[in-house]
């Protein structure tokens, strides 16, 4: 058998199948924030806050956060591990 290749576009990550989302646990029991996560990607140091979900710690990076909707907002990062350059 010859070598096949299975190409996805892609331009959301909450469509992408390494996405996770999760709510995002906050000091404040008012706010509903949701995060999508790259299970692709270690979490950034920088953004550990956004790693404290109500499932538990997560330790992946962190796409976008919204208060409603995330998904409306991810759009596939410069820094994603699959992106082919054209």
């Amino acid at each position: 058998m010859g070598n096949n290749e299975v190409v996805l576009k892609i331009s959301n990550c909450s469509k992408c199948p390494n996405h996770k989302c999760h709510q995002i646990y906050t000091e404040d029991s008012f706010e509903h924030e949701f995060g999508i996560y790259c299970t692709k990607i270690e979490a950034n140091p920088d953004e550990r806050w956004a790693c404290k979900t109500m499932n538990g710690w997560v330790e992946y990076r962190l796409v976008v956060f919204d208060d409603w909707d995330p998904a409306k907002y991810a759009k596939v990062p410069d820094w994603c591990p699959l992106l082919k350059k054209e």
